[in-house]
């Protein structure tokens, strides 16, 4: 959550501040960190999270409450208003869009109902999730899992059959069995020689390299990671990219995959937790600095231009790298720029430290040009 300030711009709001504590602990049992994690989970599974907004007498959201999936069903009403019937036992002793209702199954109007939804098809008002939309390729990742347990809860003993060179009886046929599955049975013992004469195993299963379960799984891990444009260096699956550093890769997949979740969530908040009057004041927004962050060298370097271009104040530099802020007496509210950018005619100019003596028209050097001048 980030408030609007005349000096350095969007800056956090202060823990605090009523709704600068509720957005990083929204109830008292989740922090939002873990509301999001629930609900991308959602998003993406299943095409649907929700959020319910209790609002205090104000009007202002006051806690925000996760609802999975499928506590939750959505209709549209004959004004056209969707209406969302949600059960949770956090409900208890809470006033939700009909202060009437009472217990833990509520009927809760859009406006105070955080709905994400994906892959929506049609105008549809729920979205459909990759369970849905992709559920043949979940399908044979599984069956690849189920086939590589069965293959080595076997001992990694192929199946077969033992043939005898003559004829035996059923007794003789089971003693040949019980000896082989002796010398061959279990995880520990696979694989061991064992001497029978007259007889020869005749495989009819494959061994593991012959059902080729390992390029199967990574092959599966690849196609999910995929669908969910997820990259394969974050899964530590070697591949070829087509970026150089770390930080490039983090800001692709920033642009690629998190912006569109980020996005959605953004929107949600910022429509339904603000009133109009407020929105030019504050806003819910997600920073990435953390992610795609470069060295502290280029850092410092980045940070070192904008505030000598008057970008940014050095009380903003100071905030953003957690150094410690310096006071307003001491600059850390003012901007700086270089001279030879300065206007240097005008009723606004800047003095560049050039004077007249006794009376000579012709300027002089007085004290050495200055190279950055703080300008209020």
């Amino acid at each position: 959550m980030e408030q609007m300030t005349e000096t350095n711009g969007w800056v956090p709001v202060p823990l605090v501040s009523p709704i600068g504590n509720i957005v990083r602990y929204p109830n008292s049992r989740h922090t939002m960190k873990e509301i999001f994690r629930m609900c991308i989970d959602d998003l993406i599974m299943n095409g649907n999270a929700y959020i319910v907004i209790i609002r205090d007498d104000s009007g202002m959201p006051s806690e925000f409450i996760y609802v999975s999936y499928n506590s939750v069903s959505v209709y549209e009403n004959e004004e056209g208003d969707l209406i969302y019937n949600a059960t949770h036992k956090m409900f208890k002793n809470k006033t939700t869009s009909d202060s009437k209702e009472t217990g833990f199954t509520r009927n809760i109007h859009f406006e105070d109902m955080i709905h994400l939804k994906k892959n929506v098809i049609n105008g549809e008002i729920t979205g459909r999730g990759l369970i849905y939309t992709a559920s043949e390729v979940f399908g044979l990742a599984l069956a690849a899992q189920e086939t590589a347990a069965r293959t080595f809860n076997n001992g990694a003993a192929m199946p077969g059959f033992i043939k005898t060179d003559e004829p035996v009886d059923d007794e003789t046929a089971t003693l040949i069995k019980s000896r082989f599955m002796e010398s061959q049975g279990g995880v520990n013992r696979s694989g061991a020689p064992a001497v029978m004469s007259g007889t020869t195993f005749v495989k009819t299963g494959m061994s593991p390299a012959e059902l080729q379960l390992e390029n199967a799984r990574n092959q599966q891990t690849i196609e999910i990671a995929r669908m969910l444009r997820v990259p394969l260096y974050k899964l530590a699956v070697p591949s070829s990219s087509e970026t150089a550093t770390l930080e490039e890769q983090e800001i692709s997949y920033i642009h690629n995959t998190l912006n569109f979740y980020t996005t959605l969530i953004e929107e949600e908040f910022n429509r339904k937790i603000f009133l109009r009057s407020d929105m030019e004041k504050y806003r819910f927004h997600f920073d990435f600095t953390s992610i795609a962050i470069p060295d502290f060298q280029k850092r410092i370097s980045a940070w070192a231009m904008a505030h000598t271009n008057g970008f940014v104040t050095s009380g903003y530099v100071a905030a953003r790298e957690n150094f410690p802020i310096p006071s307003d007496d001491n600059g850390g509210n003012q901007y700086v720029v270089p001279v030879n950018q300065a206007v240097i005619s005008g009723d606004d100019s800047v003095p560049l430290g050039l004077s007249n003596h006794d009376g000579d028209k012709t300027p002089v050097h007085d004290t050495p040009m200055k190279q950055a001048e703080e300008v209020q």
